[in-house]
């Protein structure tokens, strides 16, 4: 993405093989951040819908958690 505000209003942890992986994203800037065990291994430029990402989780059955709209 073309701006740097990196204000994340999504994150996905997920756990595999005893590791943490969390994935912060922020629309706004378009960019996603990618941590294993709270160390940054990536980053990646992401664009698209907060509301298709939000759907596929809930379709998932994932809870949504609101906190810091």
């Amino acid at each position: 993405g073309g701006l740097a505000c990196f204000e994340p209003r999504h994150g996905l942890r997920i756990t595999s093989e005893g590791h943490k992986y969390d994935f912060l994203l922020c629309y706004h800037c378009e960019n996603l951040f990618v941590f294993r065990d709270g160390k940054g291994i990536g980053s990646l430029s992401a664009a698209g819908s907060p509301d298709v990402l939000n759907s596929l989780l809930t379709k998932a059955g994932i809870t949504l958690s609101h906190t810091g709209d």
